[in-house]
């Protein structure tokens, strides 16, 4: 059986483990979060808010239940970014349906992709994970 997982791009830089296409990986997962689900609907689309299952967690208090298997396919998601005045300075918030993805072999959580825009303007949010879950 397989399913997408949602990986976070800052719990994997403070405390995750690398992972490619081909390894085996055993993850603490949470179902998905409504506001992850809320972020990929916004910027990637209904399409894969719904094929998303589970989202990996580090910093739960709760012990989530593990997951086993074999990653399959791994995807970079990013989403382009514009200036929003407000407060003191100037605040930068992700641009509706701007989701980008692409594939990659390796997931590399300081230098996922080479970065497009070089004012800044490109967020890298995580990784959508397809996992072929083991047979118990």
């Amino acid at each position: 059986m397989r399913t997408f997982i949602w990986v976070d791009s800052w719990q994997q830089q403070c405390c995750g483990e690398d992972f490619a296409v081909g390894s085996t990986v055993t993850w603490n997962v949470v179902p998905q979060n409504p506001g992850t689900l809320r972020w990929v609907d916004d910027l990637l689309g209904h399409e894969w808010a719904e094929r998303i299952e589970f989202h990996e967690e580090h910093h739960d208090d709760v012990e989530p239940p593990g997951v086993t298997g074999e990653v399959v396919s791994i995807q970079v998601a990013t989403c382009r970014l514009e200036p929003k005045e407000g407060g003191p300075g100037m605040v930068f918030v992700p641009v509706p349906s701007s989701g980008r993805l692409r594939r990659v072999e390796v997931a590399d959580p300081w230098e996922p992709e080479p970065p497009e825009d070089r004012m800044g303007l490109e967020s890298f949010n995580g990784w959508i994970v397809e996992v072929e879950l083991a047979q118990p």
